[in-house]
């Protein structure tokens, strides 16, 4: 008969509650602290001294130079359509003059009678 081996008895089952994100220890904390301070350093630094670079300014009397095949683009321009042909005014037909209609004359509806309701006569009753 073979023996099962049981599960320790000590072993601790528990659950770790602590999210992937979670701050897990200090040191994980002064590593973030280290890299966002240096980070913000270089930052700094470099905002300071962008501005101050020389930066190449156009001499704006110097013709540039254009490739033909880009200046014969340019200098193509599309013909201008010709504007459409105005549309002739059209006059108005005259409409004809309204005839006045004369109103039919209104007869009332015939009244109608209702008829009378006959009611039955009670049968005696034979015993």
């Amino acid at each position: 008969m073979a023996t099962r081996a049981m599960p320790n008895s000590f072993q601790a089952y528990y659950r770790d509650y602590q999210l992937p994100w979670s701050v897990i220890s200090d040191e994980q904390e002064q590593k973030f602290r280290k890299i966002l301070t240096i980070t913000l350093a270089v930052l700094l630094v470099l905002g300071v001294i962008w501005p101050f670079l020389p930066v190449a300014q156009p001499d704006p009397d110097e013709a540039v130079e254009i490739e033909q095949r880009f200046a014969q683009l340019i200098l193509e321009k599309e013909p201008i359509p010709p504007p459409p042909p105005k549309p002739e005014p059209v006059e108005p037909e005259a409409e004809p003059e309204p005839v006045a209609e004369t109103p039919d004359p209104v007869t009332p509806p015939p009244e109608v009678q209702p008829e009378p309701v006959q009611e039955p006569t009670p049968q005696p009753e034979q015993v």
